[in-house]
């Protein structure tokens, strides 16, 4: 007896895989229809552009002043140059030394011409014109600022008087007096040390 073939049709196969797949579902994506909006993708942060910093120096350390520097900045500025053409004739430096030119005019009258600026005290005058009056027989000191004002020889005239800054005198017996100008030191109108002013 023959047996009757197992083997399913051709079409009878393809009904079944039609099947297998319509139950598992087709797993291929769906395209978008072209009038459904495509949601926008968030754009990447932008890194904002590296700024060029300033270069800055650093300040170096305050440094302490040499002894030398310390000196300097304690020292006086130098006294002004007296205009004298004299001083520069004898060769003298007014910034240092205050007596410019001693004038001897008789055996107990001196003249002198000292720096106003070489002068921190009125009272400096006398210690400068004492070493000058020395006359046994009597002496006389007068002090001048100007040049122009000192006088050159005797008798001494009434403006030349009235711009003498100072004057010492020591009499025979020893006796001395010292006066000042009190229109150009008024400290000693107090005291009374003036020298006589002129009449006109």
């Amino acid at each position: 007896m023959r047996m009757r073939s197992r083997l399913l049709p051709v079409a009878s196969v393809m009904a079944l895989l039609a099947l297998a797949l319509v139950a598992c579902g087709d797993d291929t994506p769906e395209e978008p229809a072209a009038n459904e909006a495509t949601p926008a993708e968030e754009p990447a942060p932008v890194r904002p552009a590296a700024v060029d910093q300033p270069f800055i120096q650093e300040s170096p350390p305050p440094q302490e002043p040499a002894d030398e520097d310390v000196a300097a900045a304690d020292t006086p500025p130098p006294r002004p140059r007296l205009a004298s053409p004299i001083a520069d004739e004898l060769g003298i430096e007014p910034e240092l030394e205050p007596v410019v030119e001693v004038r001897q005019l008789s055996s107990s009258y001196t003249a002198m011409l000292v720096n106003e600026a070489a002068i921190d005290d009125p009272r400096e005058l006398e210690a400068i014109a004492r070493p000058h009056c020395t006359a046994p027989e009597g002496c006389r000191v007068g002090v001048w600022y100007n040049a122009a004002d000192m006088p050159r020889e005797l008798p001494v005239r009434e403006i030349q008087i009235r711009y003498q800054v100072f004057a010492m005198g020591r009499s025979a017996d020893g006796r001395e007096n010292v006066l000042w100008n009190c229109n150009v030191f008024l400290e000693f109108e107090e005291t009374g040390e003036c020298l006589p002013r002129p009449m006109n």
